[in-house]
């Protein structure tokens, strides 16, 4: 009955998508809900073959110039990474990030504000970062434009090695969507807000998600958990799709997919994980010590989700004004 009332939403909003799908191509006006629940709708119906046409449609092909970009890190193998990725959705790569440059980091981070969150947390407010607080939520959440102030976040945001990764790929440019970074502290259970439970996403059609191990994550704190192979084309099984865009429960998980698919990522800090979680995955709950790590995502286009716009840094880094100034397609997501 579900199978047939989304054939059937399909058919009557179809005219809907396709102008905005069309209108987005000629002027990156993004569109309506209405499509963006389309776009879901549809990868549930086709396991993924509806993203690979609309993404195909609306691609940037231009090219990166990377004159003014250099490597961030040594230990990024690009051919390997692009290789794990195709077949199995993630790669994680050991030591990219040296600790002079991590203490750096969180250095930075020690003075800007954020906000705590968690299924229990109603307070929205922005703080500084404080233990006794943690203590009530599950998350510490830093705002994506004080973080782009960082010198260091910009040059690792644009490094030569990420961005030709992401193009490799995505088979696009790669377009900056999202930066972000964030603590997980202990809880007694999964907490859903914080995205513990198992998800795929969904608010573009094609993407590329970067997390940075700022410190040592095993088992006891919060590693990532991936489905292999769950972000090819019918990876997940239209019995999990069918529910939507929602948080999948464990029994369900467990009758399709087999402990051998399921990859606890866990690294030493300076790691860095390569991720299509366009496949199942969660951040597994944190039982003792904490876990802060670095996000950005990076995108063939902005069709989608509605998001907020990112700010251009005040202080920007030479490499910055250089990479806008020759590469603006990248940078759709800023005002």
């Amino acid at each position: 009955m579900l199978y047939i009332k989304n054939i059937f939403l399909l058919i009557v909003l179809s005219p809907i998508f396709l102008i905005e799908l069309t209108i987005y191509k000629i002027s990156k006006k993004n569109c309506s809900n209405i499509s963006y629940q389309y776009m879901i709708r549809l990868f549930a119906i086709t396991g993924g073959y509806s993203n690979t046409l609309i993404n195909n449609f609306l691609k940037e092909e231009k090219n990166i110039d990377f004159d003014d970009v250099k490597p961030f890190s040594d230990n990024l193998d690009i051919d390997r990474s692009i290789k794990e990725l195709n077949l199995n959705g993630y790669n994680i790569n050991e030591n990219f990030l040296e600790d002079e440059k991590i203490e750096n980091i969180l250095n930075r981070l020690k003075n800007l504000n954020g906000r705590y969150s968690g299924d229990t947390v109603k307070d929205n407010d922005l703080y500084k970062f404080d233990f006794i607080k943690n203590k009530i939520s599950t998350r510490f959440t830093y705002e994506s434009n004080d973080l782009l102030e960082i010198p260091e976040l910009q040059k690792l945001l644009l490094s030569d090695d990420i961005l030709k990764t992401a193009k490799l790929y995505l088979k696009s440019l790669p377009i900056i969507d999202i930066v972000a970074a964030w603590w997980t502290f202990p809880t007694e259970k999964s907490d859903n807000y914080s995205a513990q439970f198992w998800h795929f996403d969904m608010d573009r059609p094609k993407w590329l998600k970067v997390f940075i191990y700022l410190n040592d994550i095993d088992l006891d704190n919060g590693p990532h958990c991936f489905i292999s192979k769950s972000h090819l084309n019918n990876g997940i099984n239209y019995n999990i799709r069918k529910y939507g865009y929602s948080r999948i429960q464990n029994n369900l998980i467990e009758k399709y997919y087999s402990n051998n698919d399921i990859k606890y990522i866990t690294g030493k800090k300076g790691s860095l994980l390569l991720e299509d979680t366009r496949g199942l995955h969660k951040g597994l709950r944190v039982k003792k010590n904490s876990r802060i790590l670095l996000q950005f995502q990076y995108s063939t286009s902005l069709f989608g989700g509605e998001s907020e716009k990112l700010l251009f840094p005040k202080n920007q880094t030479e490499l910055f004004k250089k990479m806008r100034a020759k590469n603006p397609l990248m940078f759709q997501a800023f005002k």
